[in-house]
């Protein structure tokens, strides 16, 4: 059984090291239609040719403040949410300062906690038409 690790830990009680990142995930559903974020779904992989956004566009993998999951975790990823360090569970830096991310060309950026967090939402999809 995989379990979240409080950040305190270097070791969760699966006995598997915890990870400082997670990958971003999901789907958004509104009124422009359905978007994929980043690249982690279940049951599934992603091909390059579907990131239509724009590898150096989309969200790969972002910093976490807390609430950190054992290394492998097949369920590691989730979505940009309220903004960074606004949530445990979402993306996010310890020291507060914002959080940097892995992008699809294999570039990192950071992103203060001043960024909106429609900017970053629009920017984790990979097929949102925001290129």
């Amino acid at each position: 059984e995989i379990k979240e690790c409080d950040w305190s830990s270097d070791v969760c009680s699966s006995d598997l090291a915890v990870s400082h990142f997670a990958g971003v995930g999901g789907e958004i559903d509104d009124a422009s239609g359905l978007s994929h974020l980043g690249i982690f779904e279940r049951d599934a992989s992603v091909k390059r040719e579907e990131v239509t956004d724009g590898l150096s566009n989309t969200l790969i993998v972002g910093e976490l403040a807390g609430t950190y999951p054992p290394w492998g975790d097949p369920e590691n990823w989730r979505r940009i949410g309220r903004g960074l360090n606004k949530d445990v569970n979402g993306f996010g830096s310890y020291n507060n300062n914002g959080a940097s991310f892995l992008l699809g060309d294999g570039s990192v950026k950071h992103f203060s906690n001043k960024t909106d967090p429609k900017v970053l939402e629009r920017m984790s999809t990979r097929d949102g038409g925001e290129q």
